[in-house]
């Protein structure tokens, strides 16, 4: 094999290259040394080599079988390889991915080093997964957040949630009199889903912060039988400053600061900053006493019809999967309660009627199971203070934010605090 699969044990993992927090917010304190970013080798183009590794892992794992290698997928920051075994642990399952990432980055820091994706991941299942709440996130039979192993990288072995995605579903469902009307389907959806969140937010998480495994160290790890999954929170580090984990008010001024710091780095160098105006805004609200405590609640950065799983079973639709759970964060419950619209605003699939019906099922059902939930949803007030919670942490320049966008926030927000609020011209 040619493949260079032994790789220097001096060995960090960057942060997702595409991920909404890269560059912004970071779980350690540390500032990142001089970086080379490699591509890490596995999967391999060859299938025959992906099941020559695969085996070797699995039996120094202490499961020895036969893989069949069914194909593999590229995202952005992970590789997938699908493959079947028939041998133990996996006989009762019939399909499974291996979870890796694409690229390493090396530095001088860590003599063995964990990847703590794996880690965070690994206790979120545990947590909110089938011996959790009961969410359906893949179930992890493998895994090792190290660099010493038959494939020289960080994984997880899942089990492969079966449907397809629910943006899959959109693009290319068509009306039919052989079946129920869709909106019967998608308001179903609607109320499964209001049931997914409502089990999200049973469990109230200690702070506000970067999630980890309660019993992380610095050494390097393998999966333990014994070992003891649970959600930790270290306090975020954002732009090199460090955010309180308890007390919404505290961590919002301390992101306000954070970016009024920037404006002015920004502005010494002759440049203009648009999150100064967050500043202003920040003065407001905490005037109007709107930043009393909240719980810290599970937020899924990237909770969208792409990763959504669904089966189709005749005329019915179910949700079968919610998936890539990367750089998921414990955040103010404000914070989390963006309405999941891509239920209902599917213009082109849904009438105007018909997605009024999809609206109710859900908002009748998340209130039922989540009383309050819909006025944090939709009132204006809780919109501008979730949008100035985001646009603090991720920076007015952030674009993965769909509910309402930088500009049309500031709009509405001078709007709503008139008189008491006038941005500058900047």
């Amino acid at each position: 094999m040619n493949l260079p699969l032994a790789r220097n044990p001096k060995v960090e993992l960057q942060p997702p290259v595409n991920a909404p927090v890269y560059d912004r917010v970071r779980g350690d304190q540390s500032p990142p040394s001089e970086l080379r970013v490699r591509m890490i080798p596995f999967p391999s183009p060859l299938s025959s080599e992906c099941e020559d590794l695969l085996n070797a892992l699995l039996l120094e794992r202490g499961h020895p079988g036969n893989t069949v290698y069914r194909g593999s997928k590229e995202g952005g920051n992970n590789s997938l390889v699908l493959f079947d075994c028939k041998e133990t642990p996996f006989y009762q399952h019939p399909k499974f991915c291996i979870r890796t990432p694409r690229y390493i980055s090396f530095s001088q820091e860590r003599q063995y080093p964990i990847y703590q994706q794996v880690k965070t991941l690994v206790a979120l299942t545990y947590q909110f997964g089938v011996h959790g709440v009961g969410l359906p996130i893949p179930y992890i039979f493998l895994h090792d957040s190290g660099f010493r192993n038959a494939i020289s990288c960080p994984y997880v072995i899942m089990q492969l949630i079966s449907g397809i995605t629910l943006q899959k579903l959109y693009q290319t469902m068509r009306r039919s009199a052989n079946i129920l009307p869709i909106p019967l389907q998608y308001c179903e959806l609607a109320r499964q889903i209001a049931n997914f969140i409502a089990r999200k937010e049973s469990v109230k998480i200690p702070g506000y912060g970067v999630l980890r495994n309660e019993t992380d160290t610095e050494t390097w790890n393998r999966e333990d039988s014994n070992a003891c999954y649970n959600l930790a929170v270290d306090q975020l580090n954002v732009a090199g400053k460090m955010i309180p984990k308890f007390g919404f008010s505290k961590f919002i001024t301390h992101l306000t600061w954070k970016e009024v710091n920037r404006h002015f780095d920004l502005q010494a160098v002759g440049q203009r900053y648009q999150g100064i105006k967050l500043g202003h805004l920040w003065q407001v609200m905490i005037g109007r006493d709107l930043f009393s405590d909240q719980d810290s609640t599970l937020w899924h950065p990237d909770f969208h019809p792409r990763n959504i799983l669904v089966v189709r079973h005749g005329s019915d639709v179910r949700l079968s999967g919610v998936i890539d759970w990367d750089n998921a964060l414990a955040l103010p419950r404000i914070m989390t309660r963006e309405p999941p619209s891509f239920l209902w605003n599917q213009p082109g699939v849904l009438t105007q009627p018909e997605a009024d019906a999809v609206k109710r099922a859900f908002d009748e059902t998340i209130e039922q199971l989540v009383p309050g939930y819909t006025e944090d949803a939709y009132s204006r007030i809780r919109v501008l203070t979730r949008a100035l919670g985001m646009y603090l942490l991720y920076g007015p320049q952030w674009q993965h934010y769909g509910e309402i966008s930088f500009d049309e926030f500031l709009l509405e927000s001078e709007r709503f605090f008139s008189p008491h609020l006038r941005f500058p011209n900047i």
